[in-house]
């Protein structure tokens, strides 16, 4: 994988379970996250979620604090979903 890897196994309720995020610069604009679960791809996203159309990462930082943030939600079994809110809390550079 070309990307820079972060292993984010805390202490989920089954402890063989292990989420790794992995950010990536998009060839021609912006940044993406990946998220596997125990190796495989659960989710792969390409443009800012809860933004109006299609919005990309301008930063690696922006990518992985959401990144992370949908990684711990995931661990703590709770819907990944991101809002607007959080986005805005998080200081995450999109037009809303």
């Amino acid at each position: 994988m070309n990307g820079f890897n972060h292993n984010l196994n805390g202490q989920p309720e089954d402890s063989t379970v292990v989420y790794e995020l992995v950010v990536s610069k998009q060839e021609y604009y912006g940044w993406y996250y990946q998220i596997f679960k125990n190796g495989t791809l659960i989710i792969q996203q390409k443009s800012i979620p809860a933004a109006k159309g299609a919005q990309f990462f301008v930063s690696y930082s922006d990518a992985f604090v959401i990144g992370n943030l949908v990684t711990e939600k995931l661990r703590r079994g709770e819907n990944p979903k991101i809002t607007v809110k959080e986005l805005q809390e998080k200081g995450i550079s999109f037009e809303n």
